[in-house]
């Protein structure tokens, strides 16, 4: 009822007609054509021309531009590498240094880097003449020493005792890796056999005021093995005093604990043993530290 008066008005009545006239082309041409494809579509966007006006060659330019996929930029390969090395992916992140090099990036701090990480995949050799090359160079000042203590370090892997001995001093140590060269130095001396120097060596106060856990518990073990087992146990008990997972500490505090028993300092043992069974109960090193307690007693 409400329609057929509207209807009834001519123009509504036009415009109603055309509206259906279109629906009807529309639906054949789409029963003609079928699918639209992506094919025909892309030549009418290449034939746009730019405003009226636009000289010929400045619609070229823009065509050609519009065709270039421009890629995302890239990670700078160094800083790639130094990723892959923070990450612990040492075989890669090798590889990626060495290509760094070989694209002509021969800095000094680059040499040192690539020559750390040929060490730490146990590439001695290569790390070797990465830094006899680097050294080649004169670096000046921190970069030098660190160069240095690289070169102390490659050489303790080859089992080059006296040429650590010569290359290093710890008065000529980076600030804060006096503590480094002092283990360097011991374990060299520790190779030729000079078991009492090593263990002054040891005792120095970088060693001693290191607040490097990792660096301390090797200290200790070496202590332990150039017969110093007092000196172990100072050492062990030091790392065991910095922040570390349980299985880190528990096993830091046993190890001084058995270095003060071997140095037949009992009070100083006992002491760690029940440090051990206090704070670390449920751990097997607690577990055996009462049992020695209980020998002790």
């Amino acid at each position: 009822e409400l329609e057929a008066p509207l209807l009834g008005k001519p123009k509504l009545r036009i415009g109603v007609c055309a509206l259906l006239l279109l629906l009807a082309l529309n639906l054949a041409g789409c029963a003609l054509a079928g699918p639209f494809p992506l094919g025909p579509i892309a030549p009418s966007l290449g034939a746009y021309s730019g405003p009226p006006g636009t000289p010929a060659s400045e619609t070229a330019g823009r065509v050609a531009l519009a065709s270039v996929a421009i890629p995302p930029q890239a990670e700078p390969d160094l800083e790639v590498a130094r990723r892959h090395r923070r990450n612990g992916e040492l075989t890669s992140a090798l590889t990626l240094y060495r290509e760094v090099v070989a694209g002509g990036d021969l800095s000094p701090q680059v040499l040192l880097e690539l020559g750390q990480v040929e060490l730490e995949s146990g590439q001695a050799p290569a790390a070797h003449q990465t830094v006899t090359d680097l050294l080649a160079l004169t670096p000046d000042g921190t970069l030098r020493q660190r160069a240095i203590l690289l070169q102390a370090a490659v050489n303790l892997a080859l089992g080059n005792w006296e040429a650590v001995l010569a290359e290093t001093q710890v008065a000529d140590a980076p600030d804060g890796l006096g503590d480094v060269v002092v283990l360097h130095r011991a374990e060299a001396m520790v190779g030729t056999g000079s078991l009492e120097q090593a263990r002054v060596e040891l005792g120095r106060k970088e060693m001693s005021e290191s607040t490097n856990r990792m660096l301390l518990e090797r200290a200790g073990r070496l202590a332990d093995r150039a017969g110093g087992s007092a000196l172990a146990g100072e050492l062990y008990l030091r790392g065991s005093n910095y922040p570390g997972w349980t299985v880190e500490r528990s096993r830091l505090i046993a190890a001084a604990a058995a270095a003060f028993d071997r140095a037949g300092l009992e009070d100083r043992a006992i002491e760690q043993y029940r440090r051990l069974v206090e704070s670390y109960t449920w751990t097997k090193p607690a577990q055996q530290a009462g049992e020695r307690l209980v020998q002790l007693r």
